[in-house]
């Protein structure tokens, strides 16, 4: 029995969990490294990234002070060209 992935919750937290993401990639850190300094497994930061989770605006300010990111930019969904 198989089951499929979890699918994003939302393109908000699809486009969230992308952006923490590069953020953690540009910044050399692990998934569990980053995980651990602020107190979550590395499954629940993973599905943070993957948009399966919603990120907590207190947890979102965390990481986004951690990276010197502006939780609004970080918070503002892409749109396609018009």
């Amino acid at each position: 029995m198989t089951t499929d992935p979890p699918k994003p919750r939302s393109a908000l937290a699809a486009d969230v969990g992308q952006q923490l993401r590069q953020a953690r990639e540009a910044a050399g850190l692990s998934l569990r490294a980053l995980a651990s300094q602020f107190g979550v497994t590395h499954v629940t930061m993973r599905r943070y990234e993957r948009g399966e989770y919603n990120v907590s605006l207190s947890k979102l300010a965390e990481v986004a002070d951690l990276y010197g990111l502006d939780v609004k930019i970080t918070c503002t969904p892409k749109r396609p060209p018009a």
